[in-house]
């Protein structure tokens, strides 16, 4: 079909960077667009309230990051509004003119890359997300979304038909307890991430998250908890270090070494989740996440559920081993790519890629992700 092409927007140097080299390792019909190289002309479009929703995302992100108040906050809205409505009209304008049937973008839930998804789905695109992940090593192609919003279903009973051998591994890392007592692992997450200002429903941020730390701990006397803060966010949280005496920072200490030694893993709906389950340590889901399944962790709500969870796993609540086992299996083998696509991408990356794009062009979302 002369329309069953893919049209890669890219927002970024480095997603252009990976667009390129995958249109020229892939023997696809393919086009790379930057964003902000496409022609200024204008649709004319009313500016939907989808796209203005957006723009509260975005919103909602920045003030994430600044906890104070500023006083151009209004000023700031009136302008991601106009921002958004104007790369709406511009991506919809030159989407209509494209016979592409196809359009993909890193992510889909950052600013320009949301905008420019909402573009495709009014003109009737359909749309393939990139991400890294949802294992360490992999990346990931979902005509669904990422992370929270992947296509893996979110059932228990679906990942036991996919018991494998060697499922993948945790590596291992040696080193001292940061604690000489049992402890719970809390890694904290970037506060811009659309993983906190879309699929945290509970918790707006890290100090929210400390807050129930504290009422967890409380009820929980005999318990410790270990706090990584995340080594991409900026802010600063040394006020909280000193302020509850069972409650201990750790910088220094690998990621790997606390998963590994914690009695479990407390998230909102980090990717350390995934590592967890990888060594078979509990885990407690905060947030939305794709992981957030029924027999293969906890999810708690509320200060008083994420107690009740941390005792449950205190008087031997583990992950279903079936599901835990198909879980990663499935991931492994039907969902996620192998290869990090932002470093350093080899030749088998690039074959799955291609595999993984034609199976959607030709046959569907669901069958390419061994639905």
């Amino acid at each position: 079909m002369a329309d069953n092409q893919l049209i890669l927007f890219a927002a970024s140097r480095d997603q252009a960077r990976y667009f390129h080299a995958l249109a020229q390792a892939v023997d696809l019909p393919i086009t790379v667009v930057r964003a902000k190289a496409l022609p200024k002309g204008r649709a004319r479009a009313d500016c939907p309230s989808a796209v203005l929703e957006i723009a509260e995302w975005h919103l909602r992100r920045k003030q994430n990051a600044h906890r104070h108040a500023k006083p151009y906050w209004a000023l700031y809205r009136r302008w991601v509004r106009w921002q958004a409505c104007a790369w709406y009209r511009r991506d919809l304008a030159w989407l209509r003119a494209h016979p592409a049937r196809w359009v993909g973008v890193w992510n889909g839930k950052k600013f320009r890359q949301a905008v420019t998804v909402a573009a495709a789905r009014q003109v009737g695109k359909q749309v393939v997300f990139f991400e890294r992940g949802p294992l360490p090593g992999y990346s990931m192609i979902d005509c669904f979304g990422v992370n929270a919003r992947s296509g893996n279903p979110r059932w228990a009973d679906f990942y036991r038909q996919f018991a494998c051998e060697n499922p993948p591994q945790f590596s291992p890392v040696e080193g001292s307890p940061p604690v000489s007592q049992p402890f719970v692992f809390v890694p904290f997450q970037v506060v811009e991430d659309s993983n906190i200002y879309l699929h945290s429903p509970h918790l707006p941020d890290m100090w929210a998250l400390y807050d129930w730390l504290v009422q967890a701990a409380e009820a929980l006397p005999e318990l410790q908890f270990v706090i990584k803060p995340h080594p991409a966010c900026p802010t600063d949280y040394h006020t909280l270090y000193e302020r509850h005496p069972r409650i201990r920072f750790v910088e220094s200490v690998p990621t790997q070494q606390l998963v590994q030694q914690a009695q479990a893993v407390v998230t909102i709906n980090s990717t350390v989740g995934v590592e967890a389950l990888m060594a078979a340590t509990p885990v407690v889901v905060l947030g939305e996440a794709l992981y957030a399944i029924d027999q293969l962790v906890l999810m708690a709500d509320s200060p008083k559920a994420l107690a009740q969870a941390l005792r449950r796993i205190d008087r031997g609540w583990r992950a279903d081993e079936a599901v835990r086992r198909g879980f990663l299996c499935y991931l492994a083998h039907h969902y996620a790519l192998p290869g990090d696509a932002m470093r350093n991408p080899d030749g088998a990356h690039w074959q799955a890629v291609e595999k993984r794009l034609r199976t959607i062009m030709d046959q569907g979302c669901g069958r390419a992700i061994g639905l």
